[in-house]
């Protein structure tokens, strides 16, 4: 089953929680996932960059060395108070490529902005949402 989950949260930096043990569980039984995630912590960085390019992030895994998950993180404008517009529009945008190109058999929501997104786009689509 070909699984895309959207967090608005770092997939790589942030600590193992349940989505993790559980994309990761399910990527060791052979089903494919793929993470649209979010930069949460730039404003933390010591060189902050105004705008990043889009990343995609390979053989990602945090608890079980055998899990093979993808995480694309969109192109992001850092400017404090327009982030989460900019957010708006990448996630929007990634998430329409990613159902093109993916072909998503589930789509598994955990933020709000991102989520609100995909869910009214899931059901336009007839794509499943959790």
């Amino acid at each position: 089953m070909r699984i895309l989950v959207l967090q608005e949260s770092d997939w790589l930096k942030r600590n193992p929680h349940q989505q993790h043990h559980l994309m990761e569980r399910l990527s060791q039984k052979a089903h494919e996932i793929r993470v649209i995630d979010y930069d949460i912590d730039w404003r933390k960085e010591e060189h902050k960059k105004r705008y990043t390019k889009r990343a995609v992030f390979e053989n990602v895994h945090k608890i079980y060395p055998e899990a093979d998950i993808q995480v694309i993180r969109p192109a992001t404008l850092k400017i404090p108070g327009l982030e989460y517009l900019s957010l708006w529009f990448a996630h929007k945008n990634e998430l329409k490529r990613q159902i093109r190109e993916f072909q998503p058999e589930v789509i598994v929501g955990f933020g709000i902005i991102n989520t609100y997104l995909a869910a009214k786009i899931a059901k336009k689509r007839g794509i499943p949402f959790v």
